[in-house]
């Protein structure tokens, strides 16, 4: 006989187990002396699906031995136009030494997405749909030629 098992355990210290949901166990019984048997234990379904957002943004005209401060918000426009956080991100820009102003590219910036928050989709939909996403960001020098003190 199958059985569903969905166990997401909160432990005392506040450590999360997060077991994969719709777990399905089947009982198999070997038959003696068989080496290999076939069973067929039903249809399985794809949990923890999501997907990876991998960004690289291009920053313009940086001074030299200047470093820059850049920020990224990331949020998931649903049906009706309503945005909803999916994170934000802070970086320090190292100061570059070239003679001129120059573009500096940062790359590999990456923002996870569960499924499970897809606010894109309509009830119906199952998962790896559509996502609708919206990236503001923000930069600006650090380190200026004006004093704090005056």
């Amino acid at each position: 006989m199958n059985e569903t098992i969905s166990k997401d355990i909160i432990a005392e210290d506040g450590t999360i187990t997060v077991s994969e949901k719709d777990i399905i166990a089947v009982n198999l019984a070997m038959k003696e002396r068989s080496e290999t048997q076939v069973f067929d234990v039903g249809d399985l379904y794809m949990h923890s699906t999501g997907c990876i957002v991998n960004l690289e943004v291009k920053i313009k005209d940086v001074h030299p031995n200047k470093r820059a401060a850049l920020g990224i918000i990331l949020t998931e426009i649903d049906k009706d136009g309503k945005e909803h956080s999916r994170g934000v991100k802070t970086f320090t820009v190292p100061a570059h030494s070239e003679a001129s102003c120059c573009d500096i590219v940062v790359k590999n910036i990456k923002f996870a997405l569960p499924d499970d928050l897809n606010a894109s989709r309509e009830e119906s939909q199952k998962s790896c749909c559509r996502r609708n996403l919206r990236v503001r960001t923000v930069v600006h020098h650090i380190d200026g030629e004006c004093s704090v003190n005056g």
